[in-house]
């Protein structure tokens, strides 16, 4: 088995929480209180259909809405997953509640409260990291370190200020990679759900999931086939079992809106984009070291994760496949698309996602130590 490392679980916790409460708190200073796209809006639009009319449909006169698709019964809906703007439907009742106190600025109260998921969100993975750090056996310090680079230095922040879905699918894929790490078979049943729960956030986040399949596989490696097989075949099921249910949820949303369960909405965009086959040179350059849109100009502390892909091979070989594979993938994969620089983003939006499992292999550099 993997060494379980109890003696840094308690204090790496509780450093998880500390920073979680710190970087909540600076995230709230720095709110923008508003929103930037109608992506966002179309999102916000669905959450607010939902608490006032119980429906996913966004209502014929609602304005500002560019990124709709006519569903099977012929009404409007958002072309993006679900389930931020399901997790979003409490926050519109507090900010219409705390609007009330407010005449006149009601529309813009309840976005600032909306704004806290993204917020909340971010500083999760933050703490996340934290408790990953320690089950790879690294001290608090180390993690509380890794956890203030993703959170201050990265591009976590600013799209944290946003109400893009990509930092909530971010904080789903990180749990999902947490969850197999730890091993254990409720773990990996909340792995499996979170997997779920990242694609009906955002439907791109497909492509992480065979590298996060990968790393599971790499997780129960034991040294010998027969012991792989036993500490693979002990997890499974529950992995599955964990899937199963949101996974279930989603087809079916994906059924009674879209006519198939396969169909999210968003597939004849995606299928057009990547039809487009834009310059893959153009693509790389833009999203690595371009000033507009470059991975390593908008987050360069991630240069301590590319360096520390081989640093402790034994401990953390597993990390530092997941974060190169990642980082190939992603960086392949939208290199090759027109639209690889994801719009009027702050960066490069689509390496979101990938930031956090970047910073990983960091841990082993012993002067950060």
């Amino acid at each position: 088995m993997l060494a379980h490392h109890s003696h840094s679980a308690r204090p790496a916790r509780a450093a998880g929480i500390a920073l979680f409460a710190l970087l909540l708190g600076v995230y709230v200073l720095a709110m923008s209180g508003h929103t930037y796209a109608s992506d966002e809006e179309t999102m916000l639009a669905v959450g607010q259909s939902l608490l006032a009319r119980g429906s996913f449909a966004i209502p014929p006169d609602e304005p500002f809405l560019m990124t709709t698709i006519g569903g099977v019964d012929g009404q409007r809906y958002s072309r993006y997953g679900p389930l931020q703007s399901v997790l979003a439907v409490p926050f519109i009742a507090a900010g219409n509640a705390l609007a009330l106190l407010t005449p006149g600025y009601n529309e813009l109260v309840m976005r600032f409260v909306v704004l806290l998921l993204p917020a909340l969100a971010t500083a999760a993975t933050a703490w996340l990291l934290v408790l990953w750090v320690a089950e790879m056996g690294f001290g608090a310090r180390i993690g509380v370190l890794l956890g203030l680079l993703f959170g201050l230095t990265s591009l976590g922040w600013p799209h944290g200020r946003t109400f893009f879905a990509e930092t909530l699918a971010t904080l789903f894929l990180v749990l999902c990679g947490y969850g197999l790490r730890r091993e254990s078979r409720l773990w990996w049943a909340i792995a499996g759900a979170a997997a779920v729960g990242a694609l009906a956030t955002k439907i791109q986040t497909g492509l992480a999931l065979p590298v996060l399949a990968l790393y599971a596989l790499a997780v129960c490696w034991r040294g010998s086939w027969p012991e792989f097989a036993r500490a693979l075949g002990g997890r499974l099921l529950f992995g599955l079992l964990g899937l199963a249910l949101p996974l279930a949820a989603l087809l079916g949303y994906n059924a009674l809106l879209f006519g198939a369960p396969t169909n999210s909405g968003y597939g004849s965009v995606g299928a057009q984009a990547v039809a487009q086959h834009g310059n893959w040179r153009t693509g790389l350059y833009g999203l690595t070291v371009s000033s507009g849109k470059g991975l390593l100009i908008y987050s360069p502390s991630i240069l301590l994760g590319l360096i520390g892909l081989g640093a402790r091979p034994r401990q953390q070989w597993r990390e530092s496949l997941l974060a190169a594979l990642m980082l190939v993938s992603h960086i392949a994969f939208y290199s090759n698309v027109g639209y690889w620089h994801g719009d009027g983003a702050w960066g490069p939006r689509y390496m979101v996602f990938v930031v956090p499992f970047a910073f990983l292999p960091a841990a082993g550099l012993t002067f950060l130590a």
